[in-house]
């Protein structure tokens, strides 16, 4: 259950975030720098929510969530968080070190649903 909601809400920001960059992608360039900084505002926001709807703290991201899981696990994030593994794969294709840079400390005691750190 938290794992299909944990997809659901990736999705759903996905689905946002492409919609966000095509609706900017028809502006000039001079709004460029403004939608770019509002398109970082609106990931991050929906970064979080994510993670709030998987349970997670409201004020943390996925990938620091999934940072602390694997720093926990040596590493690697265990296969009994399968969905957790995959974004994490995905997230390493894209920016290796990602969700170990991603860490954020002052962040996760207000989750729901707490990781075995």
């Amino acid at each position: 259950m938290r794992d299909r909601l944990f997809a659901a809400a990736l999705i759903a920001g996905v689905c946002l975030a492409l919609l966000i960059a095509a609706l900017i992608a028809r502006f000039s360039q001079r709004w460029n720098v403004m939608f770019k900084r509002y398109l970082k505002s609106v990931l991050l926001a929906l970064d979080q929510f994510g993670n709030a709807l998987a349970g997670g703290d409201r004020d943390e991201t996925i990938s620091s969530r999934l940072g602390k899981i694997k720093e926990a696990h040596g590493g690697t994030i265990p296969w009994k968080h399968p969905l957790a593994k995959v974004i994490d794969r995905g997230l390493e294709w894209i920016d290796p070190g990602h969700s170990l840079d991603s860490i954020d400390p002052t962040t996760g005691e207000d989750a729901i649903i707490k990781h075995e750190h």
